[in-house]
Parts: C-alpha cells; structure tokens; sequence
C-alpha cells in the first residue's frame, strides 16, 4: 500500500544530517522517522545504525516500523534476523540497545547512524556515554543523529539541541496534521482542550516547550477567580454544597476546611476556615460545625499521615458522605487513588475555563500563590488550604473515578 506522505514527514525522511523532531502528540513523527533511518541503513553500505529509546516499548516499536520498510524494500539479508539487529545485503545492519540509567554499559560502540526516540526523557548520563559514538563517522561525514520525542520542558540535552542552531528542526502540531481535519479529529481535539489545563493542552497537542518550573496558580488567575466578597447564605434542599478538609501535620501546621456549593459544573467557594491545632476533637467540632450550616453532599479528606487515623471515627459519623482523597503513594497503591496532580490540575482547569469562583480571602490568595511546580514536584510553603480547595473541587468529577469510601 502506498504511503501519502505529509510535508514536514517528507523533510524528516529526505534530509541528510543532524535532524530533531518535535511537536505535538500522534502526527506521525516516529513514522517517518522509522522510514529515515531504514533509508540510512539502506543507501549507504556496512554501515551500523544503532535504534535506542527511553522506554523498551518505544524502543521496539522504532526497531520494529525499520524492520518492516527494509523487509517491504527486499533488503533484509538472508542471515537471522533477530529482535535487536537486522542484518542487510549491503553489509549494513541495525541494532537496538537498552541505554538503562547511565549508557555505561554501551561504551565501546562505534556507529555510524544514531537514532533516539523519547529523547527528551533521556538521562544527561546516557548522552555522556554515547555521543562519542558517532565521532568517527562524523570523521567521515556521516554520524547523523535522529532525536525525537514530544517536549518535556525547557531543559536537558534535548532542549539544548532543539535551540542550539546545528540541528534541523522539524516541529509538527497535532492541530495542524492532515490526518486530524476531519470533524471527529477536531471534535477529539476539542475534547482534549476543554480537560487539560492550558498547559497541558500546550506541551501534548500544540508540542510547545513550556517552562518546567512556574506558579502553578498565576496571579492573574487567582484575580479573577476570586470576584465576590458574599453569598446569600439560603440554605435550600435543592443547593448542593461540599467540603474539602486538608488534616494538620503534627507540627505548626495548620488544618485547613474550604466549603463550596456546586451548580451544574460551576463551583462557588463560599466559605473557609483553618484551625492551628491537629487533635481530632478540634477536627470534628469544626467538622459538624461547618455541617450543620451547609448539610453537604459531600465532605473529601486527605487521610494521609495523621488523617489515617480518623478514618473509622468519621466512617461512623459520617458514613459514605465522607470520602478519602489521600494521593500518598502506599494510599495509591492500596486504594489505586488519584494523584495530586490529578486533584491539582482539575482546579486550574476549572479556573482557567471560569468555573470556580472564590471568595475575597486573603489567607486563600497566599495560599494559592504559595504553589510552585520545581522539577515536576507540586509544592507550597502555605498550602493547606490549597490542599483543602482541590480536595472540596474534586466534587465536579465523573462518579467512574475509583476512590476510597472512609
């Protein structure tokens, strides 16, 4: 069967030289590069092309697309040909190689092709091992490097080389692909844009590099969002309201409660207490406090850490009203729960797109501009009731999300 290839698929299979490749999720850059670097292995003969990755599985399936072009083009050899070298009648062969944590172990390689998928995910001490892999091919005018992968922040080698000036780079946005005009492409797209955060949406669908370290709440928003100083204070059977509770630590930290009435897909924070103290009568007094004002749905808590221990206490007062979001990795693992960055990326998510409304609440601004994202890692000085806010906003959520029941 023919391929119709697209422009920027033709530059990455005809180009001679460095080339990197980025851009958005699923347009067909490991395709085409598959395609370019079985060209290679191909046209110039007893030559060695070396296929890696930084997972097994994206390895294999690169190793595998190269495969299947020199078997279509006939130019396999007739030796075996085995699930990590593809020998060719020209002398030339193709090798895939497990790069681990630091290249070490592959020392000593001499190629003349260098092929790289997920390359922005690759430690900086695989890249120490094997560029000199390639020096004495690019002795002879050869040693061309393949990078490729969907951008992972503004860092590491692969960013580095994106920006360097010696590379061609080849970006491809997934809005943009010829395969996604039609109107399920666009709808799915659509769909994409409107559950991440914009973000998100950025680095996966648009293949932007977007800053890894960043306020993960920006101020603006926080503005924004927070737009009125009162609510009416009706309490009707038809009003949905929650509550989301952030548990103290055994230190100075303070235990945080955030309340908010739920209207169609719009959540309005009305409410938001803390209290200095972590013992447990403190946290039910405030507790049945705040629900005898507001009757909530819902009530969501972390039980992590000291909460563990309030969970037979509130199951009995409470029963399934109150709902354990704890995303420690053991609670995880146990529970199969959700991530923080689940929790948190569904708040920003709901602010940006203008569905969560906050009340004037100074301690709730310092808290919200208290959270960082440093090296992948959400975190805050002052976030309790951050962790109460997400925690109360998860309520907007699909009833098939599997969480624990205290």
């Amino acid at each position: 069967m023919a391929i119709t290839w697209d422009p920027k698929q033709k530059e990455i299979i005809e180009h001679k030289g460095d080339i990197i490749i980025s851009g958005g999720r699923q347009w067909g850059k490991s395709f085409a590069a598959s395609k370019r670097l079985a060209n290679h292995a191909k046209e110039y003969s007893n030559t060695t092309t070396l296929i890696m990755a930084a997972s097994e599985k994206q390895e294999a399936y690169l190793f595998e697309k190269i495969h299947d072009w020199l078997k279509a083009d006939k130019a396999l050899g007739k030796g075996r040909q085995t699930l990590s070298k593809l020998s060719l009648k020209n002398g030339s062969k193709v090798i895939k190689h497990a790069p681990g944590q630091t290249g070490f172990l592959m020392k000593g390689l001499t190629v003349d092709f260098l092929g790289v998928d997920e390359a922005p995910y690759m430690g900086e001490r695989v890249w120490d091992s094997i560029m000199p892999m390639v020096m004495l091919a690019r002795a002879k005018g050869l040693g061309w490097r393949t990078f490729l992968g969907s951008p992972f922040g503004k860092k590491g080698y692969f960013y580095k080389c994106w920006t360097g000036g010696k590379f061609k780079v080849v970006h491809g946005n997934t809005e943009e692909c010829p395969r996604m005009q039609t109107p399920e492409g666009k709808s799915f797209l659509a769909e994409e844009k409107a559950r991440m955060t914009e973000r998100e949406y950025a680095q996966e669908y648009l293949g932007e590099f977007v800053e890894d370290d960043f306020d993960y709440f920006p101020p603006e928003l926080i503005n924004e969002c927070m737009n009125f100083r009162f609510w009416d204070k009706k309490i009707t059977p038809q009003r949905k309201f929650y509550l989301g509770i952030d548990i103290a630590g055994m230190g100075n930290d303070p235990e945080a409660y955030c309340c908010g009435e739920l209207t169609g897909d719009k959540i309005k924070n009305v409410h938001n207490e803390t209290l200095p103290t972590s013992r447990m009568k403190d946290t039910m007094r405030m507790t049945d406090k705040l629900d005898q004002k507001l009757f909530f749905n819902r009530m969501f808590m972390d039980s992590g850490g000291i909460g563990e221990g309030y969970r037979d206490v509130f199951k009995e007062k409470y029963g399934r009203r109150m709902i354990d979001l704890n995303n420690s990795s053991k609670s995880r693992e146990k529970f199969h729960k959700i991530l923080k960055e689940d929790l948190y990326s569904n708040t920003l998510r709901m602010m940006e797109q203008g569905k969560l409304s906050l009340v004037e609440d100074d301690r709730m601004r310092k808290s919200l501009q208290s959270i960082q994202k440093i090296d992948g890692k959400i975190s805050g000085k002052n976030s309790h009731l951050t962790e109460a806010l997400v925690r109360m906003c998860w309520c907007v959520k699909d009833k098939g999300y599997k969480v624990c029941m205290v």
